[in-house]
């Protein structure tokens, strides 16, 4: 499991990358949402990661990042994330804190899983934000990406 979770993980840094160069290339007309949503994926991903390792989160989940920080998280989160698969079970018991201080356990690829879920539905969203404002939005499929 942990071999394919690695490839999830070089598809969600490769098409986050694709749309964050989307987002670069039409920055003076994106909508704030666009932003919001995009921002949010990665701190999203970034509490995930200190969740995991037992860390307090750098930041809440809707704190937005500026745009030209983008990529550089989005590569050390991706990295993180497939560091944490090389040196930890995936069965193991994560007990964690959600942003309203109610406790949880899951399981590391559970909680690993989900961040690659969590990515591919805002995602999408964005591409909606995209078409709206006149933009091409991307194809984020896996099966495309594994095509390529």
């Amino acid at each position: 499991m942990n071999t394919f979770l690695k490839n999830l993980f070089e598809y969600n840094e490769a098409v986050n990358q694709s749309m964050i160069g989307r987002l670069l290339e039409h920055e003076p007309t994106l909508s704030e949402k666009t932003k919001v949503l995009m921002s949010h994926i990665l701190r999203a991903h970034e509490i995930w990661n200190s969740r995991v390792q037992g860390a307090v989160p750098p930041a809440g989940p809707w704190e937005p990042l500026p745009l030209a920080e983008y990529e550089r998280i989005n590569r050390e989160q991706n990295k993180l994330s497939v560091s944490i698969l090389d040196s930890r079970p995936g069965d193991e018991e994560i007990l964690y804190s959600n942003t309203k201080g109610e406790s949880f356990r899951n399981s590391l690829t559970d909680i690993l899983f989900h961040v690659i879920n969590h990515s591919g539905y805002h995602r999408g969203q964005i591409n909606t934000e995209l078409k709206q404002s006149g933009i091409q939005p991307l194809i984020t499929d896996y099966i495309f990406y594994k095509r390529s």
